[in-house]
């Protein structure tokens, strides 16, 4: 920590240290060198940190201190007007609404549906077709999305890809389970700007990327019984609570 403090201090300049997959640190020793970099380090160098996941790092008290700043997966979203520049689509092209739809925005998931076109010969009207079963979107979700999540996160997002907007209620009812709420909550620290969370009248909710849910859909395993057994649990889960259309749905 010394030797990379007097290098910083010995930089003529602004400085900009990146620490990129941070998520991956799980030595301690590692975050102090961070934590230290953070308290001592010259006014001329900032550190970015990426991470997947919130760091193990005091950073409630650093925001209070004035020194921090956090950028969320929902600020890193393109806009249609982005989106539109980036793809040379006019904003009132109807390939454009579908390619944002998809997408929502997900930088990661635009560049997928670039090479995808690219692979399919550059042309938009493919659009509708493109999914989270297409082979650059499943590659992705598989080695970095999945790859990274526990055996029973990944059972829970498979489970419950039937489903749009889930309560944890709801997702114990269809899984005959009563773990859900626990592992929605850790999906979504997992899977920050793919798992979105909410609040309906009575418990927390939850939304999947539409991509994330194709692909989810696309793992499942379980024999077509299984599958109807569970749409059949959500079903009269809605009918009980008066909500015919959500349960006219499945």
């Amino acid at each position: 920590l010394d030797a990379i403090l007097l290098k910083l201090e010995t930089t003529p300049g602004e400085l900009v240290l990146v620490v990129d997959e941070y998520e991956r640190v799980e030595n301690p020793r590692v975050a102090a060198i961070i934590e230290g970099l953070v308290e001592t380090a010259p006014d001329t160098a900032h550190l970015v940190i990426g991470s997947r996941r919130r760091p193990s790092l005091a950073v409630s008290v650093l925001r209070a201190q004035g020194v921090v700043r956090t950028i969320d997966a929902g600020e890193l979203r393109f806009s249609v007007q982005e989106l539109g520049a980036l793809l040379d689509l006019p904003e009132d092209s109807p390939d454009l609404a579908i390619i944002a739809e998809r997408t929502e925005g997900w930088p990661v998931a635009v560049a997928l549906y670039r090479l995808w076109r690219a692979r399919s010969g550059g042309d938009d009207s493919l659009s509708p077709l493109f999914s989270g079963q297409v082979a650059e979107v499943a590659e992705y979700l598989t080695e970095q999305v999945f790859a990274t999540l526990e055996q029973e996160q990944q059972a829970l997002l498979t489970d419950l890809s039937i489903l749009g907007y889930i309560e944890a209620g709801l997702a114990d009812f269809v899984r005959q389970r009563a773990d859900s709420a626990t592992l929605l909550r850790s999906v979504e620290i997992a899977l920050p700007g793919l798992v979105e969370h909410g609040a309906s009248d009575t418990e927390p909710v939850y939304r999947f990327h539409p991509l994330l849910i194709d692909y989810a859909r696309s793992r499942a395993e379980a024999p077509a019984a299984r599958t109807r057994d569970r749409r059949l649990r959500a079903i009269a889960s809605f009918e009980r609570r008066q909500r015919y259309l959500r349960a006219l749905q499945h």
